[in-house]
């Protein structure tokens, strides 16, 4: 089998987790064996930019509510009022928005009947307050958002 993303590896993992044993034809050899096209021995010696590889992706300590939540909000498409609330769940329960849930949420204020550029504006300036980071994407879509709406 050959997964082509780590997301994919780690989905089959859950989908057979111990359902990992050995047959009665080949005893002792594991049904299912994960290999990595970029395999990382040393997480100390083995670093991009200086930064270990697991640090870079957010693997250690990261919450897995969190993309759940920002799947969520990108299903919302223009209802905006829905991410909002979404967006204050994930406060309330103690998880902490990152780049790409406010990039969906933006998403949401430029799909909007009427576009919502004004709250594009506060977003804006609530993840400045909050030390997430604001790359082009963002801009472009609060750039948008003014544009729809004339």
């Amino acid at each position: 089998m050959t997964c082509y993303n780590y997301a994919e590896a780690e989905k089959c993992k859950n989908i057979v987790h111990n359902r990992n044993i050995s047959s009665d034809f080949n005893p002792g050899v594991a049904l299912l064996q994960v290999e990595y096209a970029e395999r990382i021995d040393n997480l100390k010696r083995d670093t991009y930019a200086g930064k270990p590889h697991q640090a870079i992706f957010g693997i250690k300590d990261a919450d897995p509510a969190v993309p759940r939540y920002n799947r969520l909000i990108g299903t919302c498409g223009a209802y905006w009022q829905d991410a909002e609330a979404i967006v204050d769940r994930m406060r309330s329960e103690g998880h902490k928005p990152n780049l790409y849930t406010y990039t969906a949420l933006l998403f949401c204020y430029r799909n909007g009947r009427p576009p919502q550029p004004h709250k594009a504006v506060l977003t804006l300036e609530r993840m400045r307050r909050e030390k997430v980071e604001i790359t082009t994407t963002v801009c472009n879509i609060i750039v948008d958002a003014w544009c729809r709406a004339g």
